[in-house]
């Protein structure tokens, strides 16, 4: 893995079936991932390049082309990253997304009913609190929004098991 390995995700980034594992590296700007043979074991180190320490990384397809992209809350740079996935598992540049937070935690929801997964985004730094970030369709964003919660909110719970995999391979 990379430089302080500290939250894991799995899900098949490169659409071959078996989950592959992906892990955000606090003591870097990068994301790991290692791709599952299909026997339970796993090959060598992908880097993808992400916002300053990344703390959180999440899977989820918010650019509607039907694999699953990376996300990334970067408590280092107050960012949210977005990884777009090409299908086989090849991450393009994307965005790093300001959410006026140093960012813990992320997570994927349909939030204004337009199909779309938007992203809640919780954090600490001057302005703490819940941040949303509305998904404009094919994984544009709107500017972040102020969501009022308590003084500082650590994780935002992710959307049901049902609502999720309707928009994600597993």
């Amino acid at each position: 893995m990379g430089n302080g390995p500290f939250n894991v995700t799995t899900g098949d980034v490169n659409n071959d079936g078996p989950l592959d594992l992906v892990t955000a590296n606090l003591g870097g700007s990068d994301v790991s991932i290692r791709l599952n043979n299909g026997q339970g074991t796993f090959g060598g180190t992908i880097s993808v390049r992400v916002g300053g320490i990344p703390f959180w990384v999440l899977l989820g397809d918010v650019d509607g082309d039907r694999d699953l992209d990376i996300l990334t809350a970067n408590y280092g740079t107050g960012t949210v990253s977005i990884r777009p996935n090409d299908g086989r598992g090849v991450f393009g540049a994307g965005s790093d997304l300001p959410v006026g937070i140093q960012p813990r935690h992320l997570a994927l929801t349909d939030v204004d009913g337009d199909g779309d997964l938007d992203i809640l985004a919780v954090g600490d730094g001057a302005n703490p609190g819940l941040r949303m970030l509305r998904n404009n369709g094919a994984g544009t964003f709107a500017a972040a929004e102020v969501v009022v919660t308590g003084s500082a909110p650590w994780f935002v719970a992710p959307p049901t098991w049902r609502a999720t995999v309707t928009r994600m391979r597993w």
